[in-house]
């Protein structure tokens, strides 16, 4: 009877077309490397008739590993109602909620994976490519020695609003990045340290892998100097090729599903707002500060993203859009981030306390699993 802790992989998919291309690939890897579970955690909102994420993943052959489905239904088996479910814990949220929710799926993907007494859990997000079954050694091999093991992210670049018009407008060449997407994590290493939660916000990976790492960032493994990537897909919506890069500023809207004024307008908010977020954590961390915000700091913090945003508008081609869009920001942060300082300087005070009720909610998962083995 083998006693050992199996190691699992939970896949995050917001809905059935990228998954159809993207699963099988990771179970033929998964099936050749030391993984022995896939959780498929379905956050879709519209199914699209027959084709759904739990038709995909019973269709989709196990190969010898346990592929398993986990939607609404298995959601409210493991923890009751929703309302109850969101009631217990704040950092936890109902699947197929119509909000944002990626920052509580994480959260919801630790505890799961804590119930099932796994040694280490990886996130791969749906536009994640893994073709190959190193890519996952590789992975699991690094994470027995390593708190947060990640990979470069190659392919589409993922970037915030301003990110995209920075890229286009500076030219300036695509970053290396590392991101929740592909993210292992160390389950006996987390436990045993602070237990940082995801934050329910834009930016929630690199917030977490800041805060859990001490502002240190993942651990990229690497072989003959080549460290390890993953691909990124474009984000598509039919069968057809997605739009390239060199159709400008219309690809970067479809890219990101922006419908509207409306839509940009809190698309714009969203990010902003995980932008400062993420900046001003960093720096306080960076600064070895104990205290997570001070009113000046977050100020401080703001008006650094504000000279950012205004390099847009001295850029001398700069496309009348990517103007556009940069004024619409700026006003935005003098009109509504100028009490925003204060707003971040109450978060972070809810996020202490919020942080212990988040700590007990583990330490009754490890009490539940250790009675059921």
């Amino acid at each position: 009877m083998n006693l050992s802790r199996p190691n699992g992989i939970v896949v995050f998919t917001a809905g059935p077309r990228r998954l159809e291309v993207t699963l099988p690939k990771l179970v033929s890897a998964a099936a050749a490397s030391d993984y022995d579970t896939i959780v498929v955690l379905d956050d879709s909102i519209e199914q699209d008739g027959e084709l759904n994420v739990e038709a995909i993943v019973a269709s989709c052959s196990s190969r010898g590993i346990h592929l398993d489905y986990h939607g609404p239904r298995d959601q409210q088996m493991q923890f009751g109602s929703a309302e109850l479910l969101q009631s217990v814990h704040p950092w936890l949220s109902s699947l197929r909620s119509s909000r944002w929710t990626l920052g509580h799926n994480r959260n919801y993907a630790i505890l799961l994976a804590l119930l099932r007494n796994w040694k280490s859990v990886l996130f791969v997000d749906d536009d994640i490519h893994v073709s190959t079954p190193s890519t996952l050694r590789r992975a699991l091999q690094a994470v027995k020695y390593n708190n947060i093991v990640s990979a470069n992210i190659v392919g589409r670049t993922d970037h915030s609003i301003v990110g995209y018009i920075f890229e286009e407008e500076a030219e300036t060449l695509k970053p290396v990045f590392t991101s929740g997407s592909f993210m292992a994590i160390n389950l006996d290493q987390y436990v045993g340290s602070h237990q940082t939660p995801f934050m329910n916000v834009y930016n929630e990976d690199w917030i977490w892998i800041m805060l859990q790492n001490f502002g240190d960032r993942a651990h990229v493994p690497s072989e003959d100097s080549k460290p390890l990537e993953v691909t990124q897909l474009e984000h598509f919506e039919s069968e057809q090729e997605p739009p390239s890069r060199t159709d400008g500023w219309d690809s970067i809207v479809r890219w990101q599903d922006i419908l509207g004024e409306v839509r940009e307008e809190e698309r714009y908010k969203f990010q902003e707002r995980g932008e400062i977020l993420m900046e001003g954590i960093y720096k306080l961390l960076r600064d070895e500060r104990t205290s997570y915000a001070t009113h000046f700091s977050w100020q401080s913090t703001i008006e650094g993203r504000r000279k950012k945003i205004q390099r847009i508008l001295s850029f001398q081609k700069c496309r009348p859009k990517h103007k556009e869009i940069a004024e619409r920001i700026l006003q935005f942060h003098s009109i509504e981030l100028i009490h925003e300082a204060m707003i971040f300087e109450a978060y972070n005070a809810e996020f202490r306390k919020w942080l212990w009720s988040w700590r007990e909610l583990i330490l009754d998962v490890r009490l539940t699993t250790s009675t059921a083995i």
